[in-house]
């Protein structure tokens, strides 16, 4: 992952990335795990960023939508750690 990890993705990059994997899950079934461990290990390895992952959540669009709820409710945990993370930095950074 350190390749992806050096592309400074955007946003909305970060946000076709999960798509990717959503799409995947979706078609495989959902196999227990595979979209939460893939979106963990993009996490981990900073490719994939809270701000990115709460615009998949809240996108709305109707193309984006088969799939979605299994995917969500998934990595529903993860979602809230992320946002407490992002949410511990920025106040570090308010507070530096």
């Amino acid at each position: 992952m350190d390749v992806l990890k050096s592309l400074e993705l955007s946003t909305e990059e970060e946000m076709q990335c999960i798509f990717a994997i959503e799409m995947l899950a979706t078609k495989l079934e959902h196999p227990t795990g595979l979209f939460f461990n893939l979106l963990n290990n993009l996490c981990q390895s900073d490719v994939v960023s809270f701000p990115a992952a709460k615009a998949w959540k809240e996108d709305g669009k109707a193309d984006n939508q088969r799939g979605k709820g299994v995917c969500v409710s998934s990595c529903h945990n993860l979602l809230v750690e992320m946002q407490m993370e992002y949410e511990e930095g920025e106040n570090d950074m308010e507070t530096n």
